[in-house]
């Protein structure tokens, strides 16, 4: 399958390190591009980037880029494989509460 398209949404309410916003089958899939849309509560941050990635089964790289933001970005993002589960991850830089949207394709295994 190429061009296998989700879409998610998660909250955040703290500013804890690496929380898990998305995920998606290890199992099913070996790349993806994920477009991610942050607001903070307070309406005067809005944050946009796109995520590429690859894994093994056990490592995830992936590279940040295409990021615009109004007002200032909203969270840092990381990457990583938990069990089956491919997780995309949030360290939010407010505690207010940020919601954020995501579209993803994906290329199967």
């Amino acid at each position: 399958n190429i061009g296998h398209l989700q879409t998610a949404t998660a909250t955040t309410t703290t500013t804890s390190s690496n929380q898990v916003i998305a995920t998606a089958p290890a199992d099913s899939l070996r790349s993806g591009e994920i477009i991610v849309q942050g607001v903070d509560a307070t309406g005067t941050k809005y944050h946009t980037t796109k995520i590429l990635f690859a894994h093994n089964g056990t490592t995830v790289t992936f590279t940040e880029y295409g990021s615009v933001d109004v007002g200032g970005k909203v969270a840092t993002y990381s990457m990583a494989i938990s069990g089956n589960d491919i997780q995309l991850l949030a360290t939010p830089l407010s505690t207010n509460s940020t919601v954020y949207k995501m579209a993803a394709t994906f290329i199967a295994v």
